[in-house]
C-alpha cells in the first residue's frame, strides 16, 4: 500500500520518522508493509539462523534481519527491506561501511519470503530489482509451495523443491541447507 504524500521523502527523512509502522521508500514515496503470518516467521528464521551461524563461524561478513534499511536508488531515494540480508566483509570493506543507519548498497544476498497477501509477480518483480540495484543471488522463499526461487540474473534463475539443497558458495563459500529443513512442519 503506497501512502498519499505531498513531498518526495528521502532517506534521511524516512530514518527519523516517528512511526509504529513498517515502511519502505520506493522512488521517494512511502509503501506500508503487512505484517506477516506465522508460517512466513518461522521458515524466513529457519533460514536466517542458520545463515548467520555460518556465516558468523567463518568471518564472512554480516546477516540481517527484516527491517534493515537499504539505500539501492537516490533521487529519487529508494530504500528496502529484504526479508534476510547478507553482506559480505569484502563489500563492507571495500566500501568502508560502518553499521550505522542505513546501509547504502544492495546486500550480497537479498531473500524475500512470500506472504499470502503478495503476489508472485510483484515477488518477481522485487528480486529482479534487488539484482538491478547490485544483489549478487536474490532468493525469493515460498513456504505455500514450499521452494525457492534463486535469481543470479533476468535469464539465470532456478525452482528449488523440497528435496533440493540450497547452496551458493560463490556468494558464501561452504554453506548448504537442505530445503526441508526450511520449510518442516
Amino acid at each position: 500500500m503506497t501512502l498519499a504524500a505531498t513531498n518526495v521523502i528521502t532517506a534521511e527523512m524516512l530514518e527519523v520518522m516517528p512511526t509504529g509502522n513498517r515502511l519502505e521508500l520506493v522512488k521517494g514515496e512511502l509503501q506500508e508493509l503487512m505484517l506477516t503470518g506465522y508460517e512466513h516467521g518461522v521458515c524466513t528464521h529457519r533460514l536466517s539462523s542458520r545463515l548467520g551461524v555460518f556465516v558468523e563461524d567463518n568471518d564472512l561478513g554480516e546477516v540481517c534481519a527484516a527491517e534493515t534499511g537499504f539505500i539501492i536508488d537516490r533521487n529519487p531515494d529508494t530504500v528496502r527491506a529484504p526479508d534476510i540480508a547478507f553482506v559480505s566483509k569484502a563489500q563492507r570493506e571495500v566500501l568502508g561501511i560502518t553499521l550505522k543507519g542505513y546501509m547504502p548498497i544492495a546486500p550480497d544476498i537479498a531473500v524475500e519470503t512470500i506472504s499470502p497477501n503478495d503476489s508472485y509477480t510483484e515477488s518477481h518483480e522485487k528480486a529482479l530489482m534487488w539484482l538491478a540495484f547490485g544483489s549478487r543471488v536474490v532468493l525469493l522463499l515460498d513456504p505455500r509451495k514450499a521452494n525457492i526461487t534463486v535469481y543470479r540474473s533476468k535469464k539465470d534463475i532456478s525452482v528449488l523443491e523440497a528435496n533440493d539443497t540450497l547452496e551458493f558458495t560463490d556468494v558464501v563459500p561452504g554453506f548448504s541447507i537442505a530445503l526441508h529443513k526450511i520449510f518442516a512442519t
